[in-house]
């Protein structure tokens, strides 16, 4: 419990959960303010790393720009006033035009337990099916691809740099040393954990268009073309499936058909092509290869790069083809799968699986050509249904869809014709200067938390206490949802025994839900902020969760695709990256000064030789679609005809550049590897 009246200040130790590192931080506070954050030095897994994003927490806390009071109409109000409005309307609107008059879009700034939660049991109990949020517009092809070769979506193999099996790893489009990992990786003190493998003879290979942080810690780093990694990987799984292949796990955990479908379907990616297409020399991909059959087993750790790109979810599937041939998946050596609950791992095999196309939920009715994916609808369908008149009513939780999704401009337009446009955030922005409700939300040091995320690499479950109070007049979440979800006609804990709407405290739902969510909790409450590691062996995913204990190396629904792949235009020419800064988490920038605008555009040193362009000159980058200026960083670390513009800023919006088609298969829209045009601007 935080303790406010102490005169003294005093260091609270929590867990930084503003990306998935989940850093051990430790906070100086003196009454009722945080005055300092640090690294955790006595913490057992970052013992003692710590971010921008963490130490800038008393700054984000205290911030000028924090929302304080509810907003009702652009008037400050009382929350009573706020919550009957926003509560009759919402009703009025169910009444008159169904449950999926309102929708819901979910963001990284909700992803706490509680909040989550509560959102999760409001709209279920609402019955709306207008659910979307940023999966659609960032992991949706790593989930499809897991569900089609594993039959569950959630599937998710991570590194194991401590196994002193674990000879080879590759990092593919990510940036770990600054972005905290992404799914698979292990995000804890990563760049400690590097060099320990590397000192013990671990080696470690980076693929990414850009010389980052991480590839300069790296053995070797090869810089293909943005966008193409499918042809990498197509390549490797051609030649080690003809030598280099793990032949009992092709005998015992895959389909003879689907191992000579797969032989077949990428006989054509031969090395003149990769070369071509890549821009790779051929014995930088010689040397890979042969580095993959040295070691015998390899780690595969995708990221954002390949998320991005317009053939995700296909180089998402020949990463997982890669490490199933070489029996790298679910093997010491090779990667782990941890449990999302010891029942998981020790109870009966799991049933449900999804099916071999991958399971769909009904689409939105203003695109009946897409469908709902994992529990949401594509977050491009957004538009269309508010200007349809499908949608009447918004409630945005700790997200920027504006900065985040395609078509920016008409949807920031889009919004402001909504009746109710609800914004759950922690301080004042585009969205919230046009909101009918503005509801000032607690934040990360306010909050109670626990988190268990086997897919970020996270070997430990964490408990977090809150640092301070909640300040001015800002609610919790799910205390809002709560009160809405009474004035509407119902609890929003009726699924949670023992939890009383009237009673609840941030603390006492946590350890609820904790409960109900994790075998272990007691523990882990005991445990704290040292967390208690999750435990996991070996062979336990072919045995428990495989669909009659073999992987789906060639689903149809992706084999299919490859001729179209290979038919695709060769096209020379810059190529946008969409990235990732250290300062922030998709389209929240908590550790970036309120009057600094978005990075600089970095572009490779031939771009710029071409086009007589400059270190801080501005420019002008665009498509068919739209464009965008600003200032110019010439970055000869990144490979030829590459053009990098950071990913969730509104005012320098990548989704301005890009087509918001998306794949039928994910739902989601591509905005790296896309074809682009630089000129520089007049001075």
């Amino acid at each position: 419990m935080v303790d406010e009246t102490a005169t003294a200040p005093r260091q609270v130790r929590f867990i930084c959960f503003l990306c998935g590192a989940s850093c051990g931080l430790c906070a100086t506070v003196d009454g009722d303010r945080i005055t300092k954050v640090v690294a955790d030095r006595d913490h057992p897994a970052t013992r003692g790393y710590s971010c921008t994003k963490g130490r800038s927490i008393p700054e984000v806390h205290h911030a000028p720009n924090r929302l304080d009071r509810p907003r009702l109409d652009g008037r400050d109000v009382e929350w009573p006033v706020l919550l009957d409005d926003l509560a009759g309307k919402l009703q009025s609107l169910k009444a008159e035009h169904g449950p999926d008059s309102i929708a819901r879009f979910f963001g990284t700034g909700f992803f706490f337990i509680n909040e989550a939660f509560g959102a999760a049991t409001f709209f279920g109990a609402l019955g709306t099916q207008q659910l979307y949020g940023a999966m659609t517009l960032d992991t949706a092809p790593f989930l499809r691809a897991a569900e089609l070769v594993t039959g569950f979506a959630r599937s998710t193999p991570v590194w194991a740099p401590d196994d002193p099996a674990s000879t080879l790893a590759v990092i593919i489009g990510q940036n770990p040393s600054n972005s905290g990992g992404y799914s698979g990786t292990p995000s804890s003190n990563f760049t400690q954990r590097v060099r320990a493998f590397r000192q013990r003879g671990g080696e470690i290979w980076a693929i990414d268009p850009r010389a980052t942080r991480t590839a300069g810690m790296v053995d070797r780093h090869l810089a293909p073309r943005p966008g193409s990694d499918v042809f990498i990987f197509g390549w490797l799984a051609r030649e080690l499936l003809r030598d280099g292949f793990d032949a009992h796990e092709l005998e015992v955990a895959c389909d003879p058909d689907d191992v000579e479908h797969l032989r077949a379907v990428v006989e054509a990616f031969d090395l003149e092509l990769v070369t071509r297409r890549t821009g790779l020399a051929e014995h930088d991909l010689l040397d890979l290869l042969a580095a993959i059959r040295r070691h015998g087993r390899v780690s595969l750790l995708p990221g954002t790069g390949v998320s991005f790109s317009p053939t995700a979810v296909l180089t998402y599937w020949l990463i997982w083809a890669v490490g199933i041939i070489t029996g790298s998946l679910d093997r010491s050596g090779g990667m782990r799968f941890l449990p999302e609950s010891t029942t998981m791992m020790d109870g009966p095999r799991r049933t449900g699986h999804a099916p071999e196309s991958g399971a769909f939920g009904p689409g939105p009715a203003s695109r009946p050509e897409l469908k709902g994916v994992f529990g949401e609808r594509p977050a491009v369908a957004l538009v269309d249904e508010i200007e349809a008149g499908n949608i009447r009513a918004l409630m945005i939780m700790g997200a920027n869809p504006v900065a985040a999704a395609p078509d920016p401009d008409r949807l920031l337009a889009a919004l402001a014709t909504l009746p109710v446009l609800a914004v759950f955030d922690i301080v004042e922005w585009e969205l919230t200067r046009i909101a009918t409700h503005v509801i000032p939300c607690t934040w990360l040091a306010e909050r109670n938390d626990m988190r268990f995320l086997p897919q970020y690499g996270a070997e430990r479950t964490y408990v977090t206490p809150a640092i301070v109070a909640p300040g001015a007049d800002r609610r919790h979440g799910w205390q809002v949802l709560s009160e809405l979800g009474a004035r509407m006609g119902f609890d929003i804990f009726d699924v949670l025994p023992g939890v009383d709407a009237e009673t609840a405290t941030d603390e006492g739902l946590m350890r609820a839900i904790g409960r109900l969510t994790c075998d272990d909790a007691d523990n882990v409450f005991a445990a704290g902020t040292d967390g208690v590691r999750v435990e996991f062996r070996y062979g336990w995913f072919h045995e428990q969760v495989l669909p009659d204990g073999r992987w789906r190396l060639a689903p149809r629904v992706l084999t299919d695709r490859i001729p179209g792949v290979l038919a695709s235009e060769d096209t020379s020419g810059p190529r946008l990256v969409s990235g990732r800064t250290l300062a922030s988490v998709n389209s929240s920038h908590y550790a970036v000064p309120l009057d600094e605008g978005p990075p600089p555009i970095r572009i490779s040193a031939d771009v710029a030789r071409e086009r007589a362009i400059e270190t801080g000159d501005r420019v002008r980058v665009r498509t068919a679609r739209g464009e965008v200026a600003g200032a110019v960083l010439v970055d000869p670390s990144m490979a030829r005809e590459t053009v990098w513009i950071a990913h969730g800023w509104h005012e320098q919006n990548v989704n301005r550049l890009t087509d918001p088609a998306p794949d039928p298969l994910t739902g989601q829209p591509s905005v790296t590897g896309v074809p682009v045009e630089v000129e520089r601007l007049p001075s």
